[in-house]
């Protein structure tokens, strides 16, 4: 995906609760990556070093309410969340 952005194939993202810019190897790089984007959507709990360059910057729900589920992190792999 990172790739797809430095050529231009991707020109928008939607990134929900995850903070490329901050945890990603290279976050300078992300950064860049991130802010040559004609669009980009963060959706998190907090203004995070992601959501500063963003178009649009929309809530989401606290941890707390989240359901059963899963979900891919950076690294690509799956985690399972659970209800509380």
């Amino acid at each position: 995906m990172s790739e797809s952005m430095e050529s231009c194939e991707m020109r928008a993202v939607y990134c929900i609760g995850g903070n490329p810019a901050q945890s990603a190897a290279g976050s300078e790089q992300a950064v860049r990556r991130l802010t040559a984007l004609d669009h980009l959507v963060v959706q998190d709990i907090l203004l995070t070093r992601t959501a500063e360059p963003a178009d649009v910057v929309l809530p989401a729900t606290a941890a707390w309410a989240e359901t059963d589920g899963t979900t891919a992190n950076s690294e690509r792999r799956v985690q399972r969340v659970r209800a509380r």
